[in-house]
């Protein structure tokens, strides 16, 4: 420093801390008062908010940081929100003794009637609040009341983390009321404007997990269509979290709807999703309506997997997948395509379910189709599954077979039954 006066100091002060050096700004604070000189505001605020990085222990950071109030005393400098919010932000690192002198701190705002900043509240919610229990819960509460009364100005940088973090206590705490009543407080005035595009994601990411948990279906199907694009962009998760809501009211008839949003959103090759779409669909049979509409989204899916670009790779197929598939295909009557995917099996080396086998038999019969009935027990029995006598008995039952076709079937043998067949051979 050319000249150490106090602007100087100060200057360097704040700078270090900024950047991580808290050890040499308290040195440098140290040079500042053996030159007499004194500090202002602003630096004794960096300062407070340094001590975590200062001392180890609880007691000896709170001790540390009535070491700067009582200097601030001494040298006459009047303490500003920013001093009190980075008093808290300190109290925040310092345990139980942050919880037991946070409200002291929110006291002493008052007496010198300065008003909290939504930082204020961030960091009182973060010392305060500790686990799911009633007196967290009537902490938050009150301070969402708070909060709720006034629209604030930006006045601390950390003020925009609240919204946020209030928003995560009310999903801890699984309680639809506060979260409804932090959103009237984030609508009060121009106090959306803390949010920026990202936090604004988070927020209302939360808020719709918290409603698909706890709402009536029909509400959260309102929230997520004024929502959804407008507000903010779903996750995988809030795709996930709409989906086990349907599936808990009944209402998968709406899957269709949410896979083009899964399009749209560029979320068609997240397998967890794609997963939990086919699995919901193919769980249980529905009318025909329902059935086709499933199977056009199964047509989709099976359009992924195999799709391949300059920058993509196609999706592996998994034996449930392509399982899901087969029945959704089978189930709307779509014949051919279900037999494609009954193929692939084969091809890629995976094994399908019993279900699947049966629901393919099913769509056989239904649709007149002896012949893909006696290609599936082929297949079957390719493929060494135990279920292919089964198979094989049902097409013989169930079946008008031709004179040939029923030569084809009886010729059919599985591995067991050859094995079996080899075993009596060399015991003879």
């Amino acid at each position: 420093m050319p000249e150490k006066n106090a602007h100087s100091y100060c200057t360097m002060i704040r700078g270090m801390v900024k950047h991580g050096a808290s050890a040499k700004a308290y040195d440098m604070y140290i040079d500042l008062l053996n030159e007499r000189h004194k500090a202002d505001v602003h630096t004794f605020n960096a300062l407070i908010a340094a001590v975590p990085y200062l001392k180890e222990r609880f007691l000896e950071r709170w001790e540390l940081a009535k070491v700067f109030l009582n200097h601030m005393a001494q040298q006459k400098v009047q303490p500003n929100l920013l001093t009190f919010n980075a008093l808290l932000k300190t109290l925040r690192r310092c345990g139980g003794v942050g919880r037991s002198m946070s409200l002291s701190v929110i006291k002493e705002m008052e007496a010198l009637d300065i008003e909290p900043s939504l930082a204020t509240y961030n960091h009182l919610l973060s010392i305060l609040y500790k686990g799911v229990d009633l007196h967290s819960s009537g902490i938050i509460s009150e301070v969402i009341d708070d909060v709720g009364k006034r629209s604030f100005t930006p006045q601390d940088p950390d003020d925009v983390n609240f919204f946020p973090t209030a928003m995560q206590a009310c999903c801890d705490l699984k309680d639809i009321k506060l979260a409804y009543k932090l959103n009237k407080a984030l609508e009060k005035g121009d106090n959306w404007k803390f949010l920026d595009m990202d936090r604004l994601n988070t927020y209302w990411s939360k808020f719709f997990s918290l409603l698909c948990m706890m709402e009536q279906i029909d509400v959260v199907l309102k929230w997520y269509k004024e929502m959804s694009c407008s507000l903010f962009y779903p996750t995988p998760k809030n795709i996930l979290d709409l989906l086990q809501a349907l599936d808990a009211a009944n209402h998968l008839e709406v899957i269709p709807s949410v896979w083009e949003d899964v399009k749209q959103l560029g979320f068609n090759r997240r397998h967890d999703v794609l997963e939990e779409l086919l699995s919901l669909m193919s769980r249980d049979q529905h009318p025909k309506e329902i059935q086709v509409a499933f199977a056009s989204c199964a047509e989709d899916i099976k359009a992924v997997h195999e799709q391949s670009g300059r920058e993509q790779f196609p999706l592996e197929w998994t034996s449930s997948t392509l399982g899901h598939v087969a029945v959704l295909f089978s189930r709307a009557g779509r014949t051919q395509d279900a037999w494609n995917m009954m193929e692939r099996f084969q091809q890629i080396n995976r094994i399908p379910t019993d279900q699947v086998m049966d629901e393919f038999l099913n769509c056989a019969k239904q649709t007149n189709c002896p012949d893909e009935a006696i290609k599936l027990v082929k297949l079957a029995a390719a493929l060494g599954l135990p279920s292919s006598q089964r198979l094989k008995s049902r097409t013989e039952k169930e079946f008008e077979l031709s004179e040939k076709q029923r030569k084809t079937l009886e010729s059919i043998e599985s591995d067991s039954d050859s094995s079996d067949s080899d075993s009596d051979s060399d015991r003879d």
